[in-house]
């Protein structure tokens, strides 16, 4: 069950271009992403074997990632080669708690209760050559486009 109030997180994020692609320098960009999942509680009760009812309970899961980079990228003659940098995080969050109930129907109250707390932050640095394009590759390709053909079949 997602908690009342919070059934909808809405992410967002930009992209800008700081510089274009000139003789000199390369095209520079900048881009920010963050998003959220709803939080949600989960719960389930069971029947033992002494007729008492145990439960198991998930509460206040929730997880928040967001992601930064910059890019560039750079024509080299009939070559485009681009490149960026960035770091994503994952950021979680659960409460995990179970209750047994020793006593059953005999009247006892004996229960045992275990409870875990965790946060868990992951992040990740990330390089990667993004992209390898030859220019005459590209014209070839639309050329023989199965789309391409079609205009000069029926012309």
């Amino acid at each position: 069950m997602v908690v009342p109030g919070q059934r909808l997180k809405i992410g967002y994020g930009g992209r800008i271009g700081l510089t274009r692609d000139g003789k000199l320098l390369p095209a520079i960009s900048g881009s920010y992403l963050r998003r959220e999942l709803p939080t949600t509680n989960i719960s389930a009760d069971f029947e033992g074997g002494s007729g008492a009812t145990d439960q198991i309970a998930l509460s206040g899961f929730s997880v928040t990632t967001e992601a930064i980079r910059v890019s560039m990228s750079k024509k080299l003659g009939f070559l485009e080669i681009g490149g960026g940098v960035g770091r994503d995080s994952y950021d979680t969050q659960l409460n995990i708690s179970a209750t047994i109930d020793e006593g059953g129907n005999s009247g006892t109250a004996a229960t045992s209760f275990a409870h875990l707390d965790a946060t868990t932050v992951l992040s990740r640095q990330i390089a990667e050559l993004d992209r390898l394009r030859h220019a005459a590759m590209s014209l070839i390709r639309r050329a023989v486009s199965p789309a391409n053909n079609a205009r000069v079949a029926s012309s």
